[in-house]
């Protein structure tokens, strides 16, 4: 009995540490939108663009303080500061002229994000978003 209740003590701290990456997005408020975190242009002959969304659910607002882009791709940040519970948009632009090679793409978009939480601390989280398509 003394090893069953052992074993099962063990286990209590390596089951709650898998659930921590949940906690940490519910405790960070931050999700990718579910409306599109990627977006498949298709056919790219031309300029084309796309407005992708963030969403803050937190209670604290959210900084948009920089992006990662790949060649090729330009982003357009339009809310640089997201209230809580709310949306913030950024446009995504893809211009075929600045690709080296031609056909299938995948390119991704890093969004770096940064919130005060109520003890002070400032925390940073990079959002992946995809763009596909083919030239």
């Amino acid at each position: 009995m003394k090893k069953l209740i052992l074993i099962f003590a063990l286990l209590i701290p390596v089951l709650s540490f898998a659930q921590l990456d949940d906690e940490d997005a519910q405790f960070f408020g931050i999700t990718r939108s579910v409306y599109y975190k990627s977006f498949n242009f298709n056919k790219v002959t031309s300029p084309v663009e796309h407005v992708f969304y963030i969403d803050n659910q937190s209670s604290v607002p959210m900084t948009v303080i920089g992006f990662k882009t790949d060649e090729g791709v330009g982003v357009v940040l339009n809310d640089k500061n997201i209230p809580p519970k709310s949306k913030g948009k950024f446009t995504v632009i893809i211009n075929p002229k600045y690709f080296k090679e031609k056909g299938d793409f995948s390119k991704q978009i890093t969004v770096i994000v940064q919130q005060k939480q109520a003890s002070g601390i400032i925390e940073k989280r990079e959002i992946p978003y995809i763009v596909k398509g083919k030239l």
